[in-house]
């Protein structure tokens, strides 16, 4: 089902030093193209209520977004948690825009949504993130 998304993404490559911004602008390409992003709103509208729609979600986001994207260089994303932290990122962005349609995110031109999400993004894979204890 997602074999076109795939395809689009084989070629991909990241650098760490703008990783956010190209992930971002990634996804919300895959999102905005109608071959790509009619198959990834099914699944994601399903994800919730339908158990192989939540495991195609989580192999998409862990394993094209994160693995085949990020993964390339292991010096961009470096654990599991990191990982995690972009893909709930990318999730929520996709369900407020696509799905919930709020505004004015559903609105916005995906380049303003790079310029201000992509660093958030940047910050998950390359931001200091130790809690403080106390």
């Amino acid at each position: 089902m997602l074999d076109v998304v795939e395809a689009e993404m084989a070629s991909t490559e990241v650098e760490s030093d703008n990783a956010g911004e190209q992930v971002v602008r990634l996804f919300l390409q895959l999102w905005e193209n109608p071959t790509t992003g009619r198959p990834l709103l099914g699944v994601l509208r399903s994800a919730v209520s339908h158990e192989e729609s939540g495991q195609l979600l989580r192999e998409f986001v862990s394993g094209e977004i994160l693995g085949r994207v990020l993964g390339k260089s292991p010096q961009i994303i470096d654990d599991d948690t990191r990982a995690a932290l972009v893909g709930s990122q990318l999730v929520g962005l996709a369900m407020l825009r696509y799905i919930v349609q709020v505004e004015p995110l559903c609105q916005l031109p995906p380049e303003e949504i790079v310029r201000r999400v992509g660093p958030v993004v940047q910050y998950y894979v390359t931001g200091q993130l130790t809690a403080e204890s106390g």
